[in-house]
């Protein structure tokens, strides 16, 4: 995907993620999952391959005030011109853990999704027993609209709905 994105709050900046943030989300996703780490050429192609999918869309956080470097990663899948699936996100650096960056990051995610795509929402699937992950989401905007079984794991549905989106009335 290829999008002039920067979006700004007082504390972060989103953009679009480059050639050269490849390291750094690599060594985030190593460090949270090393079971993972395992050196393979589809792995390290990862980045080519989201260059090529013009449904995909990988941002990037950074902080302006204190750390002055990327500090999370959103990924999401364009469904279609109504709906956004948001695939996840993780604060990879150390020091901005736990400082609430991670529902700020979200939120100027919607942002930028709902000024430019205007989708009418977007949705995502997450672990009921992930209760850090669904309190970050109810924050920044979404609401639980269903309760399923997903590989015999309890999973929510959720969606936050684009506030300026309506349709044209035939």
């Amino acid at each position: 995907m290829t999008y002039d994105i920067t979006y700004e709050n007082d504390d972060l900046m989103v953009r679009e993620i480059e050639a050269n943030d490849k390291a750094i989300i690599e060594s985030w996703y190593h460090e949270k999952c090393p079971a993972d780490d395992q050196s393979n050429d589809a792995e390290h192609d990862w980045f080519h391959e989201y260059e090529k999918d013009p449904n995909t869309l990988i941002l990037i956080a950074e902080e302006k005030k204190t750390l002055h470097k990327p500090i999370g990663v959103v990924k999401l899948k364009i469904i279609n011109k109504k709906y956004v699936k948001f695939c996840g996100y993780i604060i990879g650096e150390k020091l901005a853990k736990g400082k609430g960056y991670s529902t700020s990051m979200i939120i100027l995610t919607h942002t930028f999704l709902f000024q430019e795509l205007y989708p009418k929402y977007i949705c995502i699937e997450v672990d009921a027993d992930n209760r850090p992950a669904v309190d970050t989401y109810i924050k920044a905007g979404y609401k639980i609209n269903e309760l399923f079984t997903k590989d015999d794991r309890d999973m929510y549905f959720m969606r936050v709905l684009n506030p300026n989106y309506y349709e044209a009335i035939d």
